[in-house]
């Protein structure tokens, strides 16, 4: 359509009456000069009342045709217009994105299908109303576009927990937020709000959209709870692509290997921590296997940024694409060093277990032996004359039964089944007592330094026993420097936590005494520190050491709830650790041991129970001797048997605590019932542990330890018969 003349022109009355005035003056003045000379002067008024008519017809009809086309041009604006309405009213309303529309009055004027399938309101329930907040809240408040027709901004924050002004419209608004049940779900929605403005820039209505993101929002919150999850494991995660370069770590391969995030990205493992360990072969199979698409598992030996090795537990899983086909990996990475550690002190500890339990189950019988031994010599020393040449011999071999029983009561020490005296003491004062005998052991070119704690350290232990494993640490580090040292004994008081109680694997938390020995001799390597505590393990040339003085030592402490410890490499020296846990009594008591009396004989008679032979006839040669009638019984049954014959005679029952048939404890039950009050002895080579697993005895029973001397049985027989 080509552009009107008239278009530029301010109104259509406007334009019709210039175009009158116009032709009017054109026609007057064109008109009138013809005529003039044209026309006879007495045909003038006539022409020039015909020219009047002739002027309103022409003038009629160019009006007409004027309005008649302002007019079609304002129907086609209008049919334009509606057009245009019609087609914003039917993009809004087929619109995938949610959207309706209030007027000024805030009355919704269209409501389109997405949002009646979003919220489940009708556009008929909603048109013309200012009902919309229903779709939305169970209580009346304002929606997004209430907020940009009131220009209420500060209301904003009290709406919705997020929203900012819209960077793409003017004066438009965005927010955001969870809705529950709307229609029937929990939604996640997007609303944008746009003001339209009318000719005058009055707000006319305000368009606002709704956009559903709820798969995405939970989307992105998995994505992120998954990235968490991974940067917080405990475990080190790594992610490779096809050729192993690294794509991604997570915090702790950092803390595992000393590598940050930005020294791993694009390198590849074996650039980083690999150890040189395993051979080709190994990586071949690892390799072959993942590449099939296949979960690879196993122990590998890795490299730290510092380059220690570690042992870690790895699993390898290929990761692969829509179609199958592998394109990254995911390592998932455990440090087996502590675990390792742990199963190894599981190890030593059962294999203590296993030793001591043995070394316990022999004693007893080694012991009788060893009773018969000494009795025997001493019984012949009583015997002999004072100048007689063989007691010489007599008494080298009761020093080698001695050394025999020593060595018995050392493996029952290791084993924990030897008895302790505990009581309160104090652990400097131990160190100081023994000090100087430790300086003789060492001999003069060894230097001997001790540092005590300042304050008391409390302990409820067996000073002689702590006294023998000084002894026997001592005696290690002088063998171990030949050409002499120094030797340093330390006392401290040490507060252990839990995250020292954890990455040792030993003890409790709480407060201990620190024993610390140090030497400066030859040092161990780590396969002989791993066997130091093994009785009858020694580095020492055959006759120079039994290889039991650490093993005892180890078993004292834990008897005493402690632990031990070595540090040593070769070379440099040794220092043993020894944590011992403190108690608050009072200083620790100092108990004197009484002197030994000549043993006394007697004239009553006594029961024995012995099963064997050996010891049955050495004692009752020893009680004859001394003046007691002996009864023999060779078990529990005769024993019963024997008090049943000679009841009353009887004076004092010295029986075996285990023997065959019924043991000494069935027996004497049995005899009490005869005669409740009867005297008892009951001995035994098993240790007391031992004994609570084979027999319930009460407190306050008579009980000796074999092996026993003459002297020490007799004196026992008479303090028991005397009522002492």
């Amino acid at each position: 359509m080509k552009p009107d003349r008239f278009a530029l022109l301010p109104s259509l009355p406007l334009r019709i009456a210039l175009g009158y005035a116009i032709f009017g003056g054109l026609w007057i003045i064109f008109s009138d000069l013809l005529m003039v000379q044209l026309v006879p002067e007495r045909y003038l008024a006539t022409l020039s009342i015909a020219k009047g008519w002739l002027f309103i017809l022409l003038t009629a009809l160019l009006l007409h045709h004027l309005i008649r086309r302002q007019f079609a041009k304002v129907e086609q604006v209008k049919e334009t217009l509606q057009e245009q309405k019609q087609l914003t009213e039917n993009l809004i309303e087929n619109s995938a994105a949610a959207t309706f529309v209030l007027d000024a009055q805030h009355k919704v004027t269209m409501w389109n299908k997405a949002c009646e399938e979003l919220t489940g309101s009708a556009s008929s329930a909603m048109v013309g109303t200012s009902n919309h907040w229903q779709a939305f809240y169970d209580h009346e408040r304002p929606c997004l576009a209430d907020i940009v027709l009131d220009a209420a901004i500060d209301r904003l924050s009290r709406l919705y927990p997020s929203f900012e002004r819209s960077t793409l419209v003017p004066d438009g608004l965005h927010a955001e937020g969870w809705y529950q049940n709307m229609n029937g779900h929990d939604r996640y929605i997007l609303f944008d709000a746009a003001p339209v403005y009318d000719s005058s820039g009055e707000i006319h209505a305000v368009i606002e959209t709704l956009n559903d993101v709820t798969r995405q929002k939970l989307s992105d919150e998995d994505l992120r709870l998954q990235s968490a999850a991974l940067k917080a494991a405990a475990n080190a995660i790594v992610i490779t692509d096809l050729s192993g370069s690294i794509k991604w770590v997570n915090p702790a391969f950092s803390d595992l290997t000393g590598y940050t995030f930005e020294e791993a990205v694009g390198r590849n493992p074996r650039e980083l921590v690999k150890s040189d360990v395993h051979d080709q072969a190994f990586f071949r199979k690892l390799w072959t296997t993942i590449l099939k698409g296949d979960v690879w598992r196993g122990q590998i030996m890795n490299r730290h940024k510092d380059g220690s090795l570690y042992p870690e537990e790895q699993t390898i899983t290929p990761v692969k694409d829509a179609n199958g086909t592998v394109t990254h990996f995911i390592a998932i990475k455990r440090d087996l060093s502590e675990h390792q550690k742990m199963e190894e002190q599981l190890r030593q500890s059962q294999k203590m277990e296993s030793i001591g339990t043995l070394a316990g189950g022999i004693a007893h019988d080694f012991n009788n032996i060893l009773s018969a031994i000494i009795g025997y010599g001493q019984f012949t020393l009583m015997k002999m004359p004072a100048d007689d040449q063989l007691r010489t011999y007599i008494e080298s071999i009761l020093e080698a039964a001695d050394r025999a029983a020593h060595l018995t009561k050392e493996m029952l020490l290791f084993s924990r089944k030897q008895g302790s005296d505990r009581k309160p003491i104090d652990l400097n004062e131990v160190v100081a007592r023994i000090e100087n005998f430790l300086k003789k052991i060492i001999g003069e070119d060894i230097t001997y330094k001790t540092v005590l704690n300042e304050e008391p350290l409390p302990l409820l232990a067996d000073g002689h026993q702590l006294e023998q494993v000084l002894m026997n640490l001592t005696t290690n580090a002088r063998d171990s420097m030949p050409q002499g040292g120094a030797l340093t004994v330390t006392t401290a008081e040490i507060t252990l936590d839990s995250d020292f109680v954890s990455a040792h694997g030993y003890l409790a938390p709480g407060s201990f005494a620190l024993i610390t020995v140090s030497d400066s001799g030859e040092g161990m390597d780590e396969a002989t520190r791993e066997r130091i505590f093994e009785p009858f393990f020694t580095t020492k040339e055959v006759g120079k050491g039994t290889g039991l003085g650490l093993a005892v030592s180890y078993g004292i402490i834990k008897q005493h709830e402690g632990y031990i410890a070595v540090y040593s490499e070769p070379g440099r020296g040794t220092t043993f650790r020894i944590y011992l846990p403190l108690v608050q009594p009072e200083a620790a008591e100092v108990i004197l041991k009484p002197l030994e009396e000549d043993p006394v004989g007697g004239t009553e008679i006594i029961l024995l129970a012995e099963d064997d032979d050996a010891l049955r006839v050495l004692t009752k040669k020893l009680l004859t001797e001394f003046g007691y009638t002996v009864i023999e019984a060779v078990d529990g049954l005769e024993t019963v048997a024997r008090f049943r014959e000679r009841n009353a005679e009887i004076d004092l029952i010295l029986s075996d605590l285990i023997m065959p048939k019924m043991n000494g404890k069935e027996a004497i039950d049995e005899i009490r019932k005869i005669r409740p009050e009867i005297r008892v002895i009951f001995s035994s080579g098993y240790a007391p542990e031992t004994l609570e697993e084979k027999v319930s005895l009460e407190k306050g029973v008579n009980i000796i330890s074999k092996p026993v001397s003459p002297r020490e049985l007799l004196r026992k027989v008479r303090k028991v018969l005397d009522g002492a």
